[in-house]
């Protein structure tokens, strides 16, 4: 999260997710996408990964007015996002019982593919827990 320390990612229960400036106490923008609330935040770079109660995962280029991808794997909310330290792998579980892996690679793929509208990316893996 190099050159944002001074940004907090906050979910909110309507479903947007709200980057607040904490020097200035403002909030600097607010994306949309979620059709319920937004219950798990995790960064890699320049990237802000929304796990929502819909059951998705809206990927956000933070320099980006909207969101890039959208990850579909669980049936129920997701309640757990963690990027591993390379930011190559990202790891979702939802109330569903499943975890599922996510290649950084195909986030990359989709914006490059079609920049101005959002892609679907579907999980490496996908485990019962």
């Amino acid at each position: 999260m190099d050159g944002y320390s001074g940004i907090i990612a906050v979910g909110t229960k309507k479903g947007s997710l709200q980057l607040w400036d904490a020097y200035e106490r403002k909030m600097m923008h607010s994306f949309e996408g979620h059709h319920s609330h937004v219950g798990s935040l995790s960064w890699n770079r320049d990237f802000l990964s929304a796990g929502g109660g819909d059951s998705t995962i809206l990927q956000h280029d933070i320099r980006a007015p909207t969101s890039v991808a959208t990850y579909t794997c669980h049936t129920q909310g997701i309640c757990g996002l963690k990027w591993n330290d390379e930011g190559t792998t990202l790891a979702s579980g939802g109330n569903d019982n499943f975890v599922c892996l996510w290649d950084a690679a195909m986030s990359r793929r989709s914006l490059r593919n079609s920049p101005t509208s959002m892609g679907s990316i579907s999980p490496q893996f996908k485990l019962r827990s």
